[in-house]
């Protein structure tokens, strides 16, 4: 049996399978070419169900950064589209809607983040890491809300 890479991400054997994940859009928003250092960092992350494919999901980050004031210095956002298959009979159970939503946020959060980071660091600004956040903060933040926020 071949050893796991730990960077493997493991999936529980569903009706599903993971078919791609790409980057839809990256924006970049500055309000000036000099940027102070960051005082305050705002992040948030969304899952969207797309009615007319129901096994893509649309996920999507927006970090902003503010200085002393509040004043917005910066802003990255990027969307990752997470293409899963159907099942053998092409249905989409309810509860199968609820973990397409939680593995899409497992599968694409690092990208995310990767891409935040080197965005950030290439715009000049002090290096910017997002946290690794634990699958039971997902969990509990996906059945409170269609939207996870950290």
């Amino acid at each position: 049996m071949p050893e796991k890479d730990s960077q493997t991400v493991e999936i529980s054997p569903g009706p599903y399978r993971l078919r791609s994940v790409l980057l839809d859009d990256l924006h970049v928003k500055t309000e000036a070419f000099t940027f102070p250092d960051p005082k305050k960092i705002n992040v948030s992350f969304t899952v969207t169900e797309v009615d007319e494919v129901p096994f893509l999901r649309l996920t999507s980050i927006k970090v902003e950064f503010s200085d002393v004031d509040d004043d917005l210095v910066a802003s990255v956002e990027s969307t990752f589209k997470v293409q899963f298959g159907p099942t053998e009979d092409g249905s989409i159970e309810e509860d199968l809607e609820r973990e397409l939503n939680i593995i899409a946020t497992r599968i694409s959060y690092p990208y995310h983040r990767q891409l935040v980071s080197d965005v950030v660091t290439r715009m000049g600004m002090r290096p910017t890491f997002l946290p690794a956040v634990p699958d039971d903060l997902w969990r509990a933040n996906q059945e409170a809300a269609e939207e996870v926020l950290f």
